[in-house]
Parts: C-alpha cells; sequence; structure tokens
C-alpha cells in the first residue's frame, strides 16, 4: 500500500518531521484552512459538496476577508503537507469533516486519495470515517476504487480495516469497485468472504452474478454460501433459480433453508416441483384426517424447515395445502400443463 493505516501514528510521524526552512508546521497549515472553511460557512453556508473556489458570497462584509483567505489558501494547494492538513482538520474538528474530505476529493491527488482512505479505514474519528467513505465512493471514481481495494490485499490490513474498505467500495458504482469486491469472496477470512457477498446482492451486472453463483456452489463455509444465496435473491438472472434449486441438497440446513426463501422472493415458477422434492425429501407428513404429524418425531428444526417449503410451494401456486403431501403431489400432477417447464430437481 501507499502509506500506512495506523492514520494516528503517522501523522504524529509528519508532525515531527516536517519541519524546516519554507515548509509551514502542520498545525499551521491546519489553521490556515480553519479560516477558509469558516469564512466560507458562515458566509454562504456551503454544502459540503462545493469546491471551495466556486462558492458565492453575497454579503458584502465577508468579501473582503473571503478574498484574502482564499488567496492565501490557494498558494497552499501545491504544499505537499495539504492533504495531511486536510486530514488533521477532518479529524480534529468534526464540524468542518465534510468540508475537508471534499477538499480532499476535489484536489484529488494521490496523496489526497492515500489521505481519504487512511480516513475510511482507520479513521478516530467517525464522523471523518463516514464521510471519507463517502466521498472516496461517490466522488473519487476509479482512482478512489483502485486506492481502497488495495487495503483488501494488504497482509498487514486487519479484518477491520477490511470491512471498512468494503463498505467503502459499496458506495462506488465503478468496475474497479466491483472487481475488488467479488475478488475478496477468495482468499479472506470466512467473515470476510461473506461480507463480501452481502455487498454483493443489489450491485448490478452479470460479474457480481457469476461471483455469487460460484461462493454459492463452491464455498467451503456454509455461511459464506448461505450469504450468497441470500444475495442471489435480488438477482435477475435466468440462471440463478437453477443454482439455487442446487442448494436445496446442500450439506446445511441454513443453506437449505435460506435457497427456500430466494427461490420464493424470485416468485420462479420453474421451482415448484424441485420445492415439492425437497418437501418430500424432509419426510415430514400430517395425517388429513386428524391433522397431526404423521410421525412424532418429526418436529423442531425439520418440521420448520418442511414449513417454510410449504409456504413457499403456497406462494408459488396460489394453493393452501400445507404438509398434505398427497395433495401436493395430485395438485401439481393435475396442473402440469399449466405449470409450464420445471427446472431439472436433485430428488
Amino acid at each position: 500500500m501507499n502509506a500506512p493505516l495506523n492514520v494516528q501514528e503517522s501523522r504524529a510521524t509528519s508532525e515531527t518531521t516536517d519541519k524546516g526552512p519554507g515548509r509551514p508546521k502542520l498545525h499551521i497549515l491546519s489553521l490556515v484552512l480553519l479560516v477558509v472553511v469558516v469564512a466560507v460557512a458562515v458566509a454562504s453556508r456551503l454544502s459540503p459538496a462545493d469546491p471551495l473556489d466556486e462558492v458565492e458570497v453575497t454579503d458584502p462584509s465577508f468579501r473582503e476577508a473571503l478574498a484574502a483567505a482564499l488567496e492565501a489558501y490557494a498558494s497552499l494547494e501545491a504544499h505537499e503537507a495539504l492533504p495531511r492538513a486536510l486530514a488533521d482538520v477532518a479529524v480534529g474538528v468534526e464540524d468542518f469533516a465534510d468540508i475537508a474530505t471534499a477538499e480532499l476529493a476535489r484536489l484529488g491527488t494521490a496523496e489526497c486519495l492515500v489521505q481519504l482512505r487512511d480516513l475510511a479505514i482507520a479513521s478516530p474519528s467517525d464522523t471523518a470515517q463516514s464521510r471519507a467513505q463517502f466521498v472516496l465512493g461517490q466522488h473519487c471514481g476509479s482512482a478512489g476504487a483502485l486506492v481502497v481495494a488495495a487495503v483488501l490485499d494488504d497482509a498487514d490490513a486487519t479484518d477491520g480495516h477490511k470491512v471498512a474498505a468494503l463498505l467503502t467500495l459499496e458506495l462506488s458504482a465503478t468496475d474497479e469497485a466491483t472487481d475488488a469486491i467479488i475478488g475478496a469472496l477468495v482468499g479472506q477470512s470466512r467473515e470476510i468472504r461473506a461480507f463480501a457477498a452481502e455487498k454483493l446482492a443489489n450491485r448490478p451486472g452479470e460479474r457480481a452474478t457469476r461471483g455469487l453463483v460460484h461462493a454459492a456452489r463452491n464455498d467451503a463455509e456454509a455461511l459464506v454460501r448461505e450469504v450468497a444465496v441470500a444475495a442471489l435473491s435480488e438477482r435477475e438472472d435466468d440462471s440463478v433459480t437453477l443454482v439455487l434449486i442446487e442448494r436445496l441438497v446442500d450439506d446445511s440446513a441454513d443453506v437449505q433453508f435460506a435457497a427456500v426463501s430466494a427461490i420464493e422472493s424470485l416468485e420462479d415458477r420453474r421451482a415448484i416441483v424441485a420445492l415439492l422434492g425437497a418437501l418430500e425429501r424432509l419426510g415430514v407428513s400430517i395425517d388429513p384426517g386428524s391433522g397431526r404429524l404423521g410421525n412424532p418425531g418429526d418436529s423442531g428444526p425439520t418440521l420448520q424447515h418442511a414449513r417454510r417449503i410449504a409456504l413457499a410451494l403456497e406462494k408459488l401456486t396460489g394453493q393452501e395445502h400445507g404438509l398434505l403431501m398427497d395433495r401436493w403431489r395430485a395438485w401439481i400432477e393435475a396442473h402440469r400443463d399449466e405449470l409450464g417447464p420445471q427446472l431439472p430437481s436433485p430428488f
């Protein structure tokens, strides 16, 4: 990575070494910036996304002071310490976090992006962190996504850093952000893989769908498969239901449960026969005369799972046969032509 993730430590080092002829101390730069943002904010009620040099001030009493402040600020734009000063303001004075992070994005240099990334990943200020995540995701394009994505490949980054990176990438609509989230489905801890799958749920595009399908089918951890299956319920893709049907025989009951819920959400009637097979496989039956379980041992999670499948069948068919297997079989047999083509069932 281009800069350390320990923001507090890196700033402390800078404050002790950034001295010398022609190089103002860091706190002097911060002070100049504070003069600017206070004048601008008071004079114009600046919104967080407005660049400082595009502010219109109509109150004559502020014009002269603001012009001088902006001129002083402009002279600092090329100074190598300015990005760090802006980051200091974002952390140290939370009321100015919006303006300071927006200005880092406007300047857009490599060092500004690094400072934004460090704020987004490991800022001691929650306000500065959330603002930096938003600005990086929404206003820094591919360059911002790439600098954040580097965190996911950093051996020294903690899972906490990577969660923050994924939250930032989620806000970016770039292909680079999508690729980085998909990449986090492999080679990371179980928790990061699951979190990455969750962040792909509403992400458009075939690549995101393929990443989720691969995780749903192949990840070694049931948690990741479960999250990926749940995320697939948001995908508009004809191939998704087939993958969900495959997961009806997953080794994990939680993944099976997620697959049933996802099929129901997609309302894909091509899965009706497969759902009936899943219900039959559980072996739970109700005596139509007494309304009691045919096998008293069919209780607990198995019964709950059976009822969940029955609810999905009821939604897809409009019928209410509950756990009465004979009635489901008879109805499906009588209405096969109406049901249309059914996807292959693993049962």
